[in-house]
């Protein structure tokens, strides 16, 4: 009867305002700003690990691709750059964050890898004191910092080895003039492949690019780590906050709406913990 369907409809309005005055203004906030900034197609992610969960011993992907990853050894929850962008993970130099190896983190001819990262070691000797931050080992892709404001990559050489990848500084390129990391300074990372041609960029500056020997790189079976290398060795002792691997190129447009919006609003990716709430929204309406 028509008064029944109307009570219907009106029960469900009730409960999506309770519903929604629930929600944080935070919460709220990222939910707008998800639907005003995206831009990026969000088929194209691999994985994106926000790290906004503040508690837990899992890091959940966001991208829908089930590629949440276990914290392993001294990992802390901390904040991140900036309140907008939620919690962070420490690593004290024993800890990593193991991602099992997947499809969707098995790259080729093209990719992107992006995130914050916080140093906290002094870098003296460029071998020695190197720092990978995310990797799927170097015969796959490895980004790390060096010593002098450097970032270096590798990649495969599509045989059984590595190809060494860019080596640029931010050093006299950065707005507030920088020439190395500093110790509890957030930077913002990304780094593109496209066949054999990688650019790398640090606060939204392109800061070079460089042609590597050989085209794109190789998928293979190794787990995807942040905070050390693939299986092992050269430890970040710091921070890192919103890491996002992309099966494309994007290019400097995307990188900058990356590092000015954040990485959720920039790919239309909710938190998982506001997925979550929304999830629970429908389902709860859909029962009335």
């Amino acid at each position: 009867p028509v008064p029944l369907r109307r009570a219907v409809q009106e029960e469900r309005k009730r409960v999506m305002y309770r519903v929604l005055r629930g929600m944080t203004g935070v919460a709220l906030m990222a939910l707008f700003a998800v639907s005003a900034y995206a831009k990026i197609d969000a088929g194209t992610v691999g994985g994106v690990w926000l790290f906004d969960e503040a508690s837990g011993d899992v890091a959940s992907d966001s991208s829908g691709n089930g590629n949440g990853g276990s914290l392993t050894g001294g990992v802390e929850w901390v904040d991140g750059p900036s309140n907008a962008l939620g919690s962070a993970l420490r690593f004290d130099g024993t800890g990593y964050v193991g991602i099992p190896d997947s499809d969707s983190l098995d790259m080729t001819d093209s990719m992107t890898v992006v995130f914050w990262v916080r140093s906290e070691k002094p870098m003296v000797d460029m071998w020695a004191d190197r720092q990978v931050v995310v990797g799927k080992h170097y015969e796959e892709y490895e980004i790390g910092i060096y010593l002098d404001g450097q970032i270096h990559t590798y990649s495969s050489d599509l045989a059984v080895d590595y190809d060494e990848g860019i080596l640029v500084s931010f050093d006299g390129q950065l707005p507030d003039g920088d020439a190395d990391w500093i110790e509890g300074k957030w930077y913002h990372v990304a780094w593109t492949l496209d066949g054999t041609h990688e650019i790398a960029y640090v606060n939204g500056v392109l800061l070079g690019e460089y042609d590597k020997p050989n085209d794109g790189t190789d998928g293979g079976t190794h787990m995807l780590e942040i905070g050390r290398r693939g299986e092992g060795g050269l430890p970040l002792t710091g921070a890192v906050d919103d890491v996002g691997v992309f099966s494309v190129t994007l290019d400097e447009e995307d990188v900058v709406l990356i590092y000015e919006r954040g990485l959720a609003a920039a790919t239309g990716i909710s938190p998982v913990e506001l997925t979550g709430k929304l999830t629970a929204i429908w389902g709860e309406l859909k029962t009335r």
